[in-house]
């Protein structure tokens, strides 16, 4: 099946902001390379590009190979007051097995949505901010064998604009 977490499991009902994580877990899914991922949201939520800067078609279909792809991490929002108390949202998985038959799996998690006093005290999920901080950051210093950084090297050539280049140049 799929392992999907919320950062914090309610969000707020207007300009809030979460996290969607949707794990992989790789042995159910033997030797498939190619999947689908499809995130159905509630009226009024919506969502950005993937985190993990996998590819999308044009129906926003995240198109993983799940032989390395782990996972997906998506940032979801609402962009004006959303009037319900909870929704879910379904996360699809579409597969060829290993017997070519087309599998899907469909899995919903529930969110709650409040208002901007009531989300303060909230407890939020360190895994799912774990792994954005992984997503989001430069590549760690010990992955970093050589770094040569080299100055650029000007040369003063005579041509008919050379008068120029010699009055208004600064040399740093």
């Amino acid at each position: 099946m799929l392992d999907i977490q919320l950062a914090k499991p309610v969000m707020e009902n207007e300009e809030g902001m979460n996290h969607l994580w949707v794990q992989f877990p790789l042995a159910d899914f033997m030797k498939t390379e190619l999947a689908e991922v499809s995130i159905q949201l509630p009226d009024g939520l919506y969502r950005s590009p993937n985190l993990n800067g996998y590819k999308e078609n044009m129906s926003k279909l995240i198109l993983v190979n799940l032989e390395r792809d782990k996972d997906v991490l998506i940032e979801i929002y609402t962009q004006s007051a959303i009037n319900i108390g909870e929704a879910a949202i379904t996360v699809g998985l579409r597969y060829t097995n290993c017997l070519n038959n087309i599998k899907e799996i469909h899995h919903s998690i529930p969110i709650h949505f409040v208002h901007e006093d009531e989300s303060e005290h909230l407890a939020v999920n360190d895994q799912v901010i774990g792994r954005l901080k992984e997503l989001l950051s430069p590549i760690p210093q010990d992955k970093v064998d050589f770094l040569s950084v080299q100055s650029k090297i000007m040369e003063i050539r005579h041509n008919e604009y050379s008068y120029l280049e010699k009055k208004y140049r600064v040399d740093c």
